[in-house]
């Protein structure tokens, strides 16, 4: 079970974690409504695909 938890929280390998959080603190810092509104929009997308 341990190891189960452990899997869920760090699904990222360790190398991608600093150029992935760059990465999303470079989208999210200099306009905070593109990242909303993107995931929104994924949430959408994959309940049609889901529908489908």
């Amino acid at each position: 079970m341990g190891a189960r938890k452990f899997a869920a929280t760090n699904r990222m390998p360790a190398t991608n974690t600093k150029e992935d959080a760059t990465i999303l603190l470079g989208i999210t810092r200099p306009s905070p409504l593109i990242n909303p509104t993107f995931i929104l929009f994924g949430l959408s997308r994959s309940c049609q695909a889901f529908g489908e």
